[in-house]
């Protein structure tokens, strides 16, 4: 979806893309900077022994998943003014930064010795979701431009919201057997 926000924003707020570069970035400069302070923020949480591991990096999920997901389906429900809906989208992309502290940096937690291995292979996934995600959302826009943001913003929205589901139900942050190191014992 965020492939399309500047033809979102073309379309819908009626302003060229090319002469307002910064609107076009400042929601991916925010998502950066919110990722910097999710994680110093969980730092605190875990230094402070708030929360757990585990705990931390669920949080951070579900909030990097489903505040999106609310601002995305809350751009359906705003008029069409210009203001609401650049910080809708500002914000649904920033909140995106949430994830650095929860499953983006997870790998790290379940297997360090593996974890440029786990985050090339979570990369790859994730890009793969991303093709087939931007090739949806183009054919869905080429079939019906006006209503098609709809369709795409539930569709992003339901990804979330599964996606997190299946965090919360499968996510660990210990170590795993399979990534601790052998123990060699001399005879």
């Amino acid at each position: 979806m965020f492939l399309y926000l500047p033809t979102f924003i073309s379309s819908k707020l009626h302003v060229n893309v090319r002469e307002n570069g910064l609107l076009s970035a400042l929601p991916h400069l925010c998502c950066w900077l919110l990722g910097i302070l999710a994680g110093h923020v969980s730092d605190g949480f875990l230094s402070r022994k708030m929360l757990s591991l585990l705990a931390v990096r669920k949080l951070f999920t579900a909030l990097g998943l489903l505040l999106p997901a609310v601002f995305v389906v809350g751009l359906l429900y705003l008029g069409p003014g210009f203001h609401g809906t650049v910080a809708c989208l500002t914000l649904a992309s920033a909140t995106l930064g949430f994830c650095v502290a929860g499953m983006v940096i997870n790998p790290l937690d379940i297997a360090p010795r593996y974890y440029g291995f786990l985050k090339g292979v979570t990369v790859l996934i994730g890009m793969t979701g991303g093709l087939i995600s931007s090739t949806l959302a183009g054919i869905i826009l080429n079939q019906d431009p006006e209503a098609a943001w709809s369709a795409i913003f539930f569709l992003v929205a339901a990804v979330n919201v599964s996606s997190l589901l299946f965090y919360l139900v499968f996510a660990a942050a210990d170590v795993q057997a399979w990534a601790q190191e052998k123990q060699l014992t001399r005879l």
